[in-house]
């Protein structure tokens, strides 16, 4: 393992580059405290025109692999190679005494094609990132594992910062460069032969070599497996009840999972160097107690010698909000009464740190000195303070850039902290606590078993709603987004305490593994939540003696270790890097207004990819005027459109009723400037496109300018590209036609220019009337009265004569 640190740059570049490079050859140096390297390669203009290209290499060396100490760059004859990875399988076999980067250069100048040397990357198995410069055809190579396991950043060049960078970890936020994820699909050749302006010509000079080959049967690790699609039927999908009965059709899943993983554990932990004191700890597991770390744990017992320990590291924060919620309750619910006083509540040390992750990492390390007796087993028991975990912030944010989310933050911290490994021990449960700092250099991480085996709650919901097929889908999905996810992030955050992290779930092989597997063998969403998720897994736990583990509910790291909202945030904080000192907070969607700004998201990302259909059906738009500038020029879903072939108007394509909802959602939301003008959200409320193409990138997070639009050369292309470009300027073709009233300022366009603002409801509009009639009736109802009075008295009926009328005689009024 081992910093990569490239700088390509024009001589005539006037930017000061002393500082810069400093301060990133220091972020790249703790990843390798072994040995430190630099290599400088100027490539000379072959004529007139050309520039002078400045090559700067910079490599830092964790020795892990090989007797003989090495030092990076490896250089020959003019050629370079910055490593940073492990060879665990494959073709390229790697003897016990030979080191890894060493053999793989020799192999790399053998080959002359572009395409040789991407393939020979797929003869191999195991996380690696890398930085090749080829001086006879002067081209720089340079890509990441299919997986995405070691991290490698890239800046490419702009005008105003023109030259490139590629480095493990960033030094912070700088405005001097503009640091991304390099992509894993591909293995990327930049051709440095007499460039006339390097910085203009990079697009056109930068070569993506796909990873896949004509012949996939040679390259097996070139990409991850597809998923088995087989959808199970009623009778293949039988359910099981426990765990200790493994039905007939699962048994050898169960063995060839166990030896799977097992052989990958192996690779992992063997041939380690020695660089502490016999008897001490070459391996660490970062051990929550749950499930994936056990089982990682007890099959590393087997492969590494008895009288050497394994340091088990579980960590735990000291979170007020959580100790707060202890001692006075959930008071962030409705009160019925006004809250009273609670005095505060004095908690012990070890009772401030007895987070989840704690109490099943107690109870599991007592079952692994059950089974293994002869081993020692080093619980380290890591307690970081609210303080220092405050004090660390600045440190962590920098390193998990460009990843700059809460979430991020919580699962950094925790990695941070477990990876430094300095807590203390216990020979007992209830024995004194003893410093202790671990000595080991390899951190086994049991991720990857939740996207392989169906362990998230989102596979139930994906069964409950759409079946078999559903969860199929959603599993693809889970291993298409391996590589995006939070490999990157995790490497470099743990890497800069000098240490390297393996995952043993996530050797291609395993992977490529569970993949064959049908569905309904790996986990089964109709049983209850313990049985059914990963179920696979459990019954292998079961069968290895891992009883209490194999029970274990899913937890994710940060809710285990508390360091999940510290001050409270929301998981949709985001965190917006300034600089290296100055961070600020914003809160992209609170609870209520999630919803209102994923609606306004969902409606660009939907009239983006409707762009194709409507010119299809209507023609091309209109050419732009010279004003409009934006990359995306879209029709305006809220006014009338005329087709260009048939010369009828067609109405607008959202309703007003639906305009109305969408406008009222996005101004709850503070989105209103990502709208169009319409009747509903007149013209002088909607900035210009380059100002609201900046807003929505600074509160949403995103990377101004990221990406044009490109076409669906394929689905997953095509939706990832919606995804980076939904937030980039948009020229809406189309504009309301408002009619100027005077009272249209005041805000309601309804009633402007009229007397009357509201109507009011019909008994309201009648109570005037209805008031002054009953008035002048009660104000001569006593002479009514005496003369009704008087004119029956008068007519003294007929006793004689039939009465005429059954009805009762009624007042007048």
């Amino acid at each position: 393992m081992c910093g990569i640190f490239l700088c390509a740059r024009a001589s005539d570049v006037d930017v000061d580059f002393f500082d810069l490079s400093r301060k990133l050859q220091a972020a790249n140096a703790a990843r390798g405290p072994d040995s430190q390297g630099h290599h400088k390669t100027i490539i000379a203009p072959d004529g007139a025109g050309s520039q002078t290209l400045i090559l700067d290499f910079y490599a830092s060396e964790l020795r892990l692999r090989g007797d003989d100490p090495i030092e990076q760059p490896h250089q020959k004859d003019g050629d370079v190679l910055c490593w940073n990875g492990e060879i665990f399988d494959g073709t390229l076999k790697i003897s016990a005494h030979e080191n890894d980067g060493v053999r793989l250069f020799s192999e790399l100048r053998k080959m002359e094609a572009m395409e040789r040397i991407r393939d020979l990357f797929g003869y191999i198995e195991g996380p690696y990132a890398f930085v090749y410069y080829q001086s006879r055809s002067r081209r720089l190579f340079f890509g990441r594992d299919p997986l995405g396991r070691r991290s490698l950043l890239i800046h490419k060049p702009s005008s105003s910062l023109p030259y490139t960078l590629l480095a493990s970890v960033s030094a912070g936020a700088d405005s001097r460069y503009d640091f991304e994820e390099l992509s894993t699909e591909s293995i990327f050749c930049l051709d440095l032969r007499t460039p006339s302006d390097f910085q203009k010509e990079f697009v056109s000079r930068l070569i993506s070599l796909p990873r896949h080959s004509s012949d996939l049967a040679v390259a097996p690790f070139a990409e991850p497996s597809k998923l088995n699609t087989f959808v199970p039927l009623i009778n293949d999908a039988s359910t099981t009840e426990s765990l200790a009965h493994v039905p007939d059709h699962l048994a050898r899943a169960v063995d060839d999972l166990i030896h799977c993983l097992d052989r990958s554990v192996m690779l992992q932990v063997q041939n380690i160097p020695q660089k502490t004191a016999k008897g001490k700890a070459r391996v660490a597991v970062l051990f929550s107690g749950g499930i994936d770390s056990t089982v990682i744990t007890y099959l590393a017992h087997k492969h590494i010698p008895y009288d050497e320990p394994i340091d088990l590291l579980n960590v735990a924060f000291e979170n007020p909000r959580k100790i707060r919620l202890q001692a006075e309750g959930n008071t962030g619910g409705k009160q019925k009464h006004k809250k009273r006083s609670v005095p505060v509540v004095e908690l012990d040390t070890r009772t401030s740190y007895s987070v989840p992750d704690r109490l099943t990492g107690l109870h599991e390390v007592e079952e692994l000195r059950r089974l293994c007796p002869e081993r020692s087993w080093n619980f380290v028991e890591i307690n970081v303070s609210y303080e220092e975990s405050q004090g660390t912030r600045d440190i962590v944010e920098s390193l998990m850039l460009p990843g700059r989310t809460v979430m991020d933050l919580s699962l950094a911290l925790a990695l941070y902290f477990a990876s430094r490994g300095k807590g203390q021990v216990r020979t007992s449960l209830d024995g004194e606590a003893v410093p202790y700092t671990s000595p080991a250099c390899v951190l086994l991480n049991g991720l990857g078993s939740d996207e392989l085996l169906g362990g998230y709650g989102r596979h139930r919901s994906a069964y409950n709603s759409g079946g078999w097929q559903a969860v199929i889908e959603e599993l693809q999905l889970e291993i298409d987004r391996i590589p995006i996810r939070n490999l990157g992030r995790d490497d470099r955050v743990i890497s800069s305490h000098g240490k390297e992290t393996r995952h043993p779930f996530l050797s291609l092989t395993v992977l490529n593994f569970l993949a064959s597997l049908p569905v309904h063998h790996k986990m089964d969403p109709r049983l209850e939540v313990g049985l059914g998720d990963k179920m696979l897994l459990r019954m292998a736990a079961w069968k290895l003696g891992l009883v209490e583990a194999s029970k274990r509910k899913k937890r994710a790291m940060q809710f285990g270790s508390h360091s999940a909202r510290m001050d409270g945030e929301r998981r949709d904080t985001w965190r917006i890097g300034t600089g290296s000192s100055q961070t600020t907070t914003c809160t992209q969607m609170s609870a209520g207004l999630s919803a209102g700004a994923k609606a306004v998201r969902s409606f660009r990302i939907k009239q983006l990819a409707s762009l194709q259909s409507y010119v299809i059906h209507n023609g091309p738009l209109p050419a732009p005027s010279s004003e409009q500038s934006t990359p995306h020029r879209l029709p305006n879903p809220f006014v009338p459109h005329k087709n260009p072939l048939t010369g009828r108007w067609a109405p607008p394509t959202i309703s007003l009723r639906r305009q109305a909802d969408l406008v009222k959602k996005a101004k709850a939301s503070n989105t209103l400037y990502l709208l169009p003008p319409g009747p509903k959200n007149p013209k002088l409320s909607v900035p210009s496109t380059e100002i609201a193409a900046k807003l929505a990138h600074e509160q949403f997070g995103g990377k101004e300018g990221k990406g044009v639009l490109k076409g669906p050369s394929s689905k997953k292309k095509w939706k990832q590209s919606l995804k980076d470009t939904w937030m980039n300027p948009v020229g809406w073709v189309g504009e309301p036609k408002v009619k100027e009233v005077p009272g249209a300022e005041l805000g309601t366009r309804l009633y402007a220019a009229k007397k009357r603002m509201f109507k009011g409801h019909r008994w309201e509009r009648l109570k005037e009337a209805r008031d002054n009639k009953k008035k002048i009736l009660m104000r001569d109802m006593a002479r009514r009265i005496r003369n009704y009075k008087a004119y029956y008295r008068k007519r003294k009926p007929n006793p004689l004569k039939t009465y005429s009328s059954t009805k009762a005689k009624k007042l007048p009024f």
